[in-house]
């Protein structure tokens, strides 16, 4: 999505016709919601397109596209056919998910996955092996959701959760809000710490 922003806001962008342009795609990082609507104010004939996947995943896992993503802009996509998905509750340390865990719109969790896409572990590195991948689960270190209709939402890295007196701030939340200001190029955003509250939300625009 970096290289699109770029773009859109290249000083000489609006030199050029667009209309020739069909599809507008990226992945590699989150994308601010923000994003779909200036894709579809400067490229009119454009569908924009969404991704998410892993090295570990041989890339896509998940694809979101044309008026499905128009309609749910903070998605990545269903899962590919090929793969099981699950949302597991942090902190579990079973070899499976179990049966037994929350499910519903609204539950976050890691997100792990299997298929014959996925890797069977790192090559030499035995150890990071046995934690990240069991009985074929590969253990993504994303914090995720699935709605009601199988849609995957990436929530945030969870090594980058903020949690601010008690309380769950996932940054990716925030930096799409900050997305929305017109004159926010590009932000990230942080936990610093804080005498009361353990953490405090901080972002670098």
């Amino acid at each position: 999505p970096t290289v699109v922003m770029q773009l859109l806001d290249h000083p000489d962008f609006s030199r050029y016709d667009m209309s020739s342009v069909r599809s507008v795609s990226y992945g590699g990082a989150p994308a601010p919601p923000e994003l779909v609507r200036r894709i579809r104010a400067a490229f009119p004939l454009a569908q924009p397109g969404n991704g998410y996947g892993l090295t570990e995943t041989s890339a896509a896992l998940a694809l979101n596209s044309g008026p499905d993503y128009v309609a749910r802009p903070t998605s990545c996509g269903p899962p590919v056919p090929v793969c099981d998905v699950a949302i597991v509750p942090e902190g579990y340390d079973g070899p499976e998910p179990p049966d037994d865990r929350p499910r519903g719109p609204d539950v976050v969790g890691e997100l792990w996955v299997r298929g014959p896409n996925v890797v069977r572990g790192y090559w030499g590195r035995p150890d990071e092996t046995a934690t990240t991948f069991t009985r074929g689960w590969l253990h993504t270190g994303d914090l995720a959701r699935l709605d009601d209709e199988g849609y995957l939402y990436i929530v945030d890295r969870a090594k980058d959760v903020i949690i601010r007196g008690g309380e769950n701030v996932y940054s990716v939340v925030v930096e799409a809000a900050l997305f929305e200001h017109p004159d926010v190029a590009d932000c990230a955003v942080v936990g610093l710490p804080h005498s009361t509250l353990g953490e405090e939300v901080a972002a670098v625009i």
